[in-house]
């Protein structure tokens, strides 16, 4: 990961991710929660997650079929992996989320949506919590957490590598530089 991270931050962001997996439904009340608030704030990506672009995230039997529900656990199952990865060495994490940035640029998602998706989460994260558990103490360790992680799946996003029959030779093609911080 960019920076290496205090114990307190990563534990605070574990500890309030327990809190989230012990209660009913988690994954699925986040994952919803998450994608609702990702369209709105980027509708053009939708078409990019399978969706069409129409899609209405405040009808209720939007929010509830089964295809979007089981994309959104699908997404909160991965953050849940990478949130266990946390600890002292962060190497294969980082190298985890390098490959994940470079699978999303293969499907055509922006380098520009990741932050958004930072904000989205953070944002469902405190709603699911509440004022009590997520102080701004707990909210400053999901950012700096999801801004490394982010930094990670950006820098992976940007060396997307093609091989061509001429020359088959790996080479890199650098995409649009983001800051990956949510909250520049």
């Amino acid at each position: 990961m960019v920076a290496t991270m205090s114990f307190k931050t990563i534990n605070n962001v574990i500890e309030t991710w327990e809190t989230i997996r012990g209660t009913p439904e988690w994954e699925k009340e986040i994952g919803v929660g998450l994608f609702a608030k990702f369209f709105k704030m980027e509708p053009e990506a939708k078409p990019i997650f399978g969706f069409h672009e129409d899609l209405d995230v405040t009808d209720y039997k939007v929010l509830i079929s089964p295809r979007f529900v089981a994309h959104a656990m699908q997404f909160v199952t991965m953050i849940d992996k990478a949130l266990n990865m946390l600890g002292p060495t962060d190497e294969m994490l980082s190298e985890i989320l390098m490959d994940i940035g470079a699978k999303h640029a293969r499907y055509g998602v922006k380098p520009e949506y990741f932050p958004t998706m930072g904000k989205a989460l953070v944002s469902v994260v405190g709603s699911n919590l509440g004022e009590d558990v997520f102080t701004t103490e707990v909210q400053e360790s999901w950012i700096e957490v999801y801004n490394a992680m982010s930094h990670d799946m950006i820098k992976g996003h940007s060396e997307v590598y093609t091989v061509t029959k001429d020359d088959i030779v790996l080479r890199t093609k650098p995409q649009q530089q983001v800051d990956s911080r949510i909250w520049a």
